[in-house]
């Protein structure tokens, strides 16, 4: 029976230490005792005097009672233990709820004595010190009342449900730790292994409950209370968790997580309390956790006392990763159930992730010829079950960009060289009508590489997948996996790859920027092409990549409007950023440094309307859509990007006053505009009218010369003359970028 707010409230605590003490001193008699026992009578019985089988036995019979005495001093003294530790934690735990109460009285609310309930009291000084005008105004919200009471009230639950966990896990450690379990001195005697950690017993009994269903036993409603409140009540404890993963071992623990997903929404509690407990036993220290699990540290750690959980754990997973836990026409090997449980929740370690992930990888290489992941169509054992274990793992890395970095960086590692390039993905196969099964490219794509694409996402930009965040800025090996990405993707790319990359090409704007306008010498020099990564004067990370790369990983991405237009919206910005850091007038210097900026912007937008022509030719009638879908995806992310500034704003992110910026970059409507580009289009020749980007640049130089004070000429009818000279600069480069982006993209003469 739950405690009550009355139970916790009118518990005198203290005579709970004051037991601890009285079970401490019994501890220390027994020890007495054994002493005594030992000198005075195995001590007297051993002298040499006594032989025969009279001795034996006595000697035999002595040895029992000496143990005895042992197990007994070890069992108060344990018992001590965990008394001691209840009053400590509990205490703590009460004080916390007096302290919520205290807030709740000083606040204005009263709570019932019995039941906990907070209700307002209209009586305290708060409601007093209001004027009668006040006090009508806050009774006038009775709703308004209602929710902040409640609110109130399961503030002061919440506390008590911990005190009732907590409480719970201390009764069940009491109950365990006399139970003679060591195998010693007589049946039913004292326990010489007792401990004074409650979450040890605590384990074992949410493992014996575990096991119960792992072996497909039901549990009935008091023992599934009793597992739901250990494993809630001990959540993130490494003690508890540890215990209870090993218990039931690497092949319990998958068969747990089988009967869990057979239970539908009755094992849905379940299997997030047991993929968390999972996650606090594999626990990294802090000091250990970011390091590659190849390095010398890592690796002497698994090899400790400390690291020897894990390393058992993932050997023992390993043995049974390939072991089929259902039918043999609908198989469900051990590493998807295990990665299943996993996703239900819980935080992993990155090195365990990684270790993890090594591991499925070197089963894959051993297995090329099983297929052990395929996704077969109507095949209801595996509804539900992560049918690609590594790209599940990936997934559960990319909520940590340390990890993934670390994992993906092509420095010293082939993953992404495998994952990339050498990895033969799950297939997708249909079956029927007694023919040999056919694979499904289309269909597997949709369900493909989800995981790798948050992962590469993630290891790219340092960033967790789907956070906002100002955009460039890079550490060494975060640029080295964009850049092998990008050199090795090209424009076929799969589907659930290309809001990752999308992602990725967004936030290396800076970067592509750059490379797109051929106006950035340290972009072309041959060595920094050569190594992809380099450091520029200032000590930024800058990534050097072929062109041709980069329209065709952009032309991959366009395929998915969403991802296109994040990248275009981020491009509209930086380049409005480059402009308006530069004068429209002045000397000779500064009319250059003005051209140059417009010409390398004109270079940019002519490599983006080349990309979106590409799309349009490919996509014939559906363009008019895709064009739509861009549009009301630009239109929906209309908003100010931030970018992280260089260590010195010189080459890469503009440094501009936030005040100048162009804010509204000249945004016209794409719905004519781009649409009706993209209705014109039918053929090669009709293609020359695709030049949506071509507009933005102009648009953009619209906005810059007014930002500096001249006239757009919307009302005047007189537009300033630098917007023609200007327009005029740029158009040169983006036919060249254009004509450069068609020729990448196998479209010469576009």
């Amino acid at each position: 029976m739950a405690l009550t707010y009355q139970d916790v409230m009118n518990t005198d605590l203290s005579t709970l230490q004051s037991a601890s003490e009285e079970w401490r001193a019994m501890g220390d008699k027994f020890k007495t005792l054994k002493t005594n026992y030992d000198t005075h009578v195995r001590g007297a019985l051993g002298n040499g005097r006594w032989v025969g089988l009279g001795y034996n036995a006595a000697a035999k019979s002595g040895g029992i009672t000496a143990h005895e005495l042992w197990g007994a001093m070890k069992e108060a003294h344990a018992v001590a233990e965990q008394l001691s530790e209840a009053h400590t934690v509990l205490t703590r735990l009460k004080s916390a709820l007096k302290d919520l109460v205290k807030q709740a009285r000083e606040d204005g609310y009263k709570v019932n004595p019995v039941t906990g309930q907070v209700t307002t009291d209209y009586d305290s000084k708060r409601f007093q010190d209001m004027t009668p005008e006040e006090l009508r105004g806050y009774k006038n919200d009775p709703a308004g009342i209602a929710a902040r009471e409640q609110q109130r009230t399961d503030l002061l639950m919440d506390q008590i449900k911990e005190i009732d966990e907590a409480d719970f896990g201390y009764r069940t450690a009491l109950e365990r730790v006399t139970k003679d379990v060591d195998g010693k001195g007589v049946n039913g005697g004292f326990n010489s292994n007792a401990s004074g950690d409650p979450e040890r017993y605590e384990g074992q009994r949410a493992e014996e409950l575990a096991k119960k269903v792992a072996d497909g036993d039901d549990l009935g409603d008091k023992e599934k209370r009793e597992l739901r409140t250990l494993l809630d009540g001990n959540e993130g404890d490494k003690a508890f968790s540890q215990t209870f993963v090993q218990g039931l071992g690497p092949e319990g623990t998958v068969k747990l997580g089988h009967e869990l997903r057979g239970m539908g929404k009755d094992g849905d509690w379940l299997e997030k309390s047991v993929s968390t407990t999972i996650a606090a036993a594999t626990n990294v220290p802090k000091d250990i956790e970011k390091l590659p699990v190849t390095s010398k540290r890592y690796q002497d750690w698994l090899n400790s006392d400390d690291g020897k959980f894990n390393k058992e754990f993932l050997a023992g997973l390993k043995k049974v990763g390939t072991e089929n836990f259902a039918s043999n026409t609908e198989p469900v090997y051990g590493y998807q159930e295990f990665v299943t449980l996993m996703k239900k929740g819980g935080t992993y370690d990155g090195s365990f992730l990684q270790t993890l992930g090594d591991d499925i990888m070197e089963t894959e290489k051993d297995n090329k010829d099983r297929g052990l992941w395929d996704q077969w169509n109507g095949k209801p054992g595996q509804k539900g079950v992560e049918y690609d274990p590594l790209d599940g793992v990936l997934g559960l890395m990319s909520k940590d960009p340390d990890a993934s970095t670390t994992y993906l960086d092509p420095k010293g590692s082939d993953r992404l060289q495998y994952l990339l390039k050498d990895r033969d993905w799950p297939g997708y196969l249909l079956n029927g009508g007694g023919a040999a099964p056919i694979d499904n490219k289309d269909l597997a794509d949709l369900t493909n590489k989800i995981g790798f694409g948050q992962a590469l996402e993630a290891a790219a930009t340092g960033e967790v997948p789907g956070t906002k965040h100002p955009l460039g800025s890079h550490s060494e090996a975060e640029a080295r996996v964009m850049q092998y990405a990008v050199t090795h993707l090209g424009e076929e790319m799969s589907p659930n790859l290309r809001p990752s990359m999308g992602h990725i090409l967004t936030d290396y704007t800076p970067d592509t920027h750059e490379i797109l306008s051929e106006a950035n010498p340290a972009y072309e020099d041959e060595k920094h092409i050569a190594s992809g990564v380099f450091k520029d004067e200032q000590g930024n990370v800058r990534v050097a990549l072929d062109p041709q790369a980069l329209d065709k990983v952009m032309r991959g991405v366009a395929d998915d409007p969403a991802a296109f237009g994040d990248m275009f919206n981020a491009e509209r910005q930086y380049s409005a950023d480059k402009l308006v850091q530069n004068p429209i007038n002045g000397d000779t210097k500064a009319i250059d440094q003005r051209n140059n900026a417009i010409m390398g912007v004109g270079n940019v937008w002519g490599h983006y309307d080349g990309v979106m022509t590409d799309v349009a030719l490919d996509k014939k009638d559906a363009a008019i859509q895709w064009a739509r879908d861009v549009n009301h995806h630009v239109n929906a992310a209309n908003a100010v990007i931030d970018f992280v500034p260089p260590k010195v704003a010189t080459v890469g992110v503009p440094a501009v006053d936030i005040v100048g910026r162009v804010v509204d970059f000249g945004m016209y409507d794409w719905t004519k505009e781009a649409v009706a580009d993209a209705t014109k289009v039918g053929g090669e020749e009709a293609a020359k009218t695709f030049n949506t980007g071509h507009k933005q640049m102009n648009a953009l130089v619209v906005k810059w010369v007014e930002a500096q004070g001249g006239d757009p000429g919307i009302e005047s009818g007189k537009p300033s003359p630098e917007i023609g000279v200007i327009q005029h600069e740029g158009q040169g480069t983006y036919s060249d970028g254009r004509e450069h982006a068609l020729v990448n993209l196998g479209r010469p003469g576009g």
